[in-house]
């Protein structure tokens, strides 16, 4: 101790950080002070989600995903992670490709394709189009999974052949999927 107080030079901290920064998506309950200053120095930013399974918003760092939002890139992220946890053969894209693709336990392939609704406003062609070659390509297994619950009756109008998600039904979903 020097006489002004607590030496803080000769106290020295072994910070240790075992996260892997290529992950995307970490929720801020497992993380402690000095994870989340890495992450920020990694460009992660702090936002608030209900993730899947839950019912109240967490604290999660993502890192962001231009051009695609941040609630997209979010369940994006979630829903890998989830379907992670099922089955080893998760692939998420970020071009034309639907977000993500994986096996069920028929050993069919399922595309996921995550929609914000804005789109739905914006390019109203060319999302039917998309969606009118995902359903040749992929058939009665790709599903919809909109971020906003609101925008589940535009789309099943819209797209009456292809089954419609939101957050809440993403548990039963998997289990039906996967077991």
């Amino acid at each position: 101790m020097s006489k002004k107080g607590f030496d803080f030079e000769s106290q020295k901290m072994d910070i240790h950080i075992i996260l892997d920064s290529d992950k995307g998506l970490f929720f801020g309950k497992k993380l402690d002070f000095y994870d989340k200053e890495y992450l920020k120095g990694q460009g992660y930013v702090a936002c608030f989600f209900v993730p899947i399974g839950k019912i109240r918003q967490e604290e999660v760092w993502m890192l962001p995903s231009p051009p695609e939002s941040l609630v997209h890139t979010f369940l994006v992220r979630n829903i890998r992670d989830e379907l992670l946890k099922l089955t080893k053969e998760v692939l998420n894209y970020k071009s034309r490709d639907p977000d993500i693709i994986f096996q069920n336990n028929q050993s069919q392939i399922v595309a996921l394709e995550i929609e914000t609704g804005k789109n739905l406003k914006k390019h109203k062609a060319r999302l039917i189009e998309k969606f009118i070659e995902a359903k040749i390509k992929y058939g009665k297994n790709l599903f919809i999974v909109l971020t906003d619950s609101n925008m589940k009756r535009k789309y099943k109008t819209l797209f009456p052949n292809i089954k419609i998600l939101v957050r809440t039904d993403l548990p039963t979903f998997f289990k039906s999927q996967i077991k």
